[in-house]
């Protein structure tokens, strides 16, 4: 006997079936010292600093005290870490028989990505982010949800040898 489901395509189960409406993967590259020893983990949240040089506006101020980091975004949701993907609110029939990059054979379990859950305007941002410099990540405990409010930290700030930036103006 034939049935309906043999006459009808299977569906697809990959990660862009369980992406919540509105929202988007976007991954941005890491390394050890970045992933934290490579500790983070899906659904893990995550602080990202981004490493830049400043505009120099003043010719006498050496390049070195233009350096500068500052809060990028905030409390951003790892969706998968190179090609282990995880979501444990997934249904399990689901989970069972979705597709997932980690389950790979042979693939090594180090990893140089991280793949993160935004909505379309974080993700935009992320992407001029990383034409402007680097990312740094900090992992926030499980229980951390709070906004963090904190300047951009520049090396002036650091080194009493450099022009503090809070002098330049």
């Amino acid at each position: 006997p034939l049935r309906v489901s043999d006459l009808m395509a299977p569906e697809i189960r990959d990660v862009a079936a369980i992406l919540p409406l509105g929202k988007r993967a976007v991954t941005i590259d890491i390394d050890n010292l970045n992933s934290i020893s490579q500790t983070v983990r899906p659904g893990n949240r995550l602080d990202i600093f981004l490493i830049n040089r400043a505009p120099k506006l003043d010719p006498a101020v050496p390049d070195e005290s233009l350096d500068q980091a500052f809060l990028f975004m905030q409390d951003m949701e790892v969706l998968a870490v190179g090609r282990e993907f995880n979501n444990p609110q997934l249904h399990a029939d689901l989970r069972k028989d979705m597709v997932r990059p980690g389950d790979v054979q042979g693939a090594e379990h180090g990893y140089d990505t991280l793949t993160l859950l935004v909505t379309p305007a974080e993700a935009a941002k992320l992407m001029v982010g990383q034409k402007m410099g680097s990312y740094r990540v900090a992992l926030r405990g499980n229980e951390d949800k709070g906004e963090i409010d904190m300047a951009t930290l520049t090396a002036g700030d650091l080194s009493p040898s450099l022009p503090r930036q809070r002098d330049r103006g």
